[in-house]
């Protein structure tokens, strides 16, 4: 069974320069692995900003029915 990406988006809150990240899973190893692809991803953008990257917010969050169906496109 091919499984969706864990992250569902991204926010940063620049009032408490804090990163949240959106996952769909509660696998600490997965939300770590989406915290270093977010930082990969846009990390040095962020410090320039000031934000706090050290210790990030994880929500988890369920798939709107159109993002699962756009996960499942891909996946084919």
């Amino acid at each position: 069974m091919l499984r969706g990406p864990s992250v569902c988006g991204l926010q940063l809150l620049h009032e408490e320069r804090q990163l949240t990240i959106y996952t769909n899973t509660r696998d600490p190893q997965q939300q770590q692995a989406a915290y270093r692809a977010a930082l990969r991803f846009r990390g040095k953008d962020w410090k320039a900003q000031g934000m706090n990257l050290e210790r990030p917010h994880f929500e988890v969050r369920k798939y709107s029915t159109l993002q699962w169906l756009q996960v499942r496109y891909l996946a084919t």
